[in-house]
């Protein structure tokens, strides 16, 4: 897994929400960094499927939350998971992951105020 050789090095990304996300958007955040190693296990155990459906469903929810990026990295693993290729999954799993671990939310109004680190 390249992109985890480097997780010390990795920038902070901050994605900005709607104020109203602000109460739920941090606990689905953890729970995405929770599944970070159950997803780690079941690549190595090239358990394919477990791959993909835990991607779709994040592919289906992370834009709900205001993750767009996520998600789209999420719908990337699930497309490798299911071609059932180990590099390609490997790697998507490295960006996924990296993505995850590297997210800070920001709530922001959007009519007026500014932003808040939550």
């Amino acid at each position: 897994m390249t992109f985890l050789k480097d997780r010390g090095r990795m920038k902070k990304m901050t994605i900005r929400i709607p104020s109203e996300m602000a109460d739920i958007a941090p606990a689905y955040l953890e729970k995405r960094k929770r599944d970070l190693e159950g997803l780690k296990d079941a690549l190595n155990r090239k358990d394919f499927e477990f791959i993909s459906k835990l991607a779709h469903k994040t592919k289906g929810t992370a834009g709900g939350y205001g993750f767009t990026e996520m998600g789209n990295l999420a719908k990337a693993l699930e497309l490798a998971a299911k071609s059932g290729n180990y590099a390609e999954t490997d790697e998507a799993f490295g960006h996924f992951h990296c993505h995850v671990e590297s997210v800070e939310i920001e709530a922001q109004r959007f009519m007026s105020g500014t932003p808040r680190k939550v």
